[in-house]
């Protein structure tokens, strides 16, 4: 559980909210949870990997920026070559 907090406050962070409000908190989990579905499933990477420095965790932050911009559905074309890299990396076992 403190995993999940250091990284709601580490991408509350990265995306430049200064701010602690309920809503505000209940977006961005909501934001994490749907990236890390998103990216586990195309990436074939286990949850532990969005608490370590990796792929998987770079494309969480960048997901969840897009998101918060309001165009998560720009994730997939703006991303895929590191998608691909990442799943190739994963089954070539050559990522951290």
């Amino acid at each position: 559980m403190e995993e999940s907090r250091k990284l709601m406050r580490e991408i509350k962070n990265y995306l430049g909210i200064t701010w602690d409000d309920k809503g505000t908190d209940t977006k961005v989990a909501e934001i994490i949870s749907q990236g890390e579905h998103k990216i586990m499933t195309l990436t074939n990477s286990p949850r532990s990997d969005f608490f370590a420095e990796s792929d998987a965790r770079s494309l969480l932050f960048d997901y969840c920026r897009l998101a918060w911009a309001g165009v998560p559905e720009k994730f997939d074309e703006v991303y895929k070559s590191d998608i691909i890299g990442a799943r190739l990396g994963k089954i070539l076992g050559v990522t951290e």
